[in-house]
């Protein structure tokens, strides 16, 4: 899922020894995307570096708004407040482990721990990845319900067949809706903030607006 101009990745943790295969896994990853050869992507004026965080810890993924259809997908929780942390450690080119990261994945995981404990991690023993996952098959029913998360113009380009992607720039007039920081593990706060989401939804509305994340 796209976080602004950052993506988000997950990996699943039942119990605490899949706490440390999770962690090792998406720090060797972490480690191998750093490292891609960008040169052919990127505009001799402006070098493109990466720069990856990794928390753990509980997590809530959410589906806000149904507004006339439309959702919005959320990812939030003690995991993600922590990858926030690290990624203002992390210079380009570097993986930063928050500290709760960095204390579960043991002493076999190495680099520099500054004075707050977030790790800017210069080494991971490596491990078998899993493989590949198996791509799901997009039936109708699930074409649709994909859909809910399309902007109409989005949805308006599907159905016109233009799938291919696409850079547009566009003048445009926004508004910054700062919603307080929530602890989203707590129920009252994700009802709260569906009802944020659904009202800011409608007056958009009412104004030919589009809401993004």
């Amino acid at each position: 899922d796209f976080a602004g101009d950052s993506v988000l990745a997950t990996w699943t943790i039942d119990d605490d020894h899949d706490r440390i295969s999770a962690l090792t896994l998406a720090s060797r990853c972490a480690l191998e995307t750093v490292a891609m050869d960008l040169s052919q992507v990127q505009h001799e004026k402006s070098p493109l570096a990466l720069r990856i965080a990794i928390g753990v810890g509980p997590g809530v993924l959410m589906q806000l708004g149904g507004v006339e259809g439309s959702w919005h997908f959320l990812a939030g929780g003690r995991a993600f407040d922590q990858i926030a942390t690290a990624s203002k450690v992390a210079r380009p080119g570097e993986v930063a482990l928050s500290k709760e990261a960095a204390e579960a994945i043991g002493s076999d995981a190495r680099g520099f721990i500054d004075q707050e404990g977030i790790l800017r991690l210069g080494y991971v023993p490596e491990l078998e990845p899993p493989g590949p996952a198996t791509r799901p098959e997009v039936t109708p029913v699930i074409a649709e319900q994909l859909r809910r998360f399309l902007s109409p113009l989005e949805a308006m380009r599907v159905d016109l067949g233009h799938t291919d992607w696409l850079a547009e720039f566009r003048q445009v007039t926004s508004l910054f809706i700062n919603i307080p920081t929530l602890d989203l593990l707590a129920a009252p706060a994700r009802d709260s903030l569906q009802d944020v989401v659904a009202r800011a939804q409608r007056a958009l509305a009412k104004y030919e607006g589009t809401l993004r994340q």
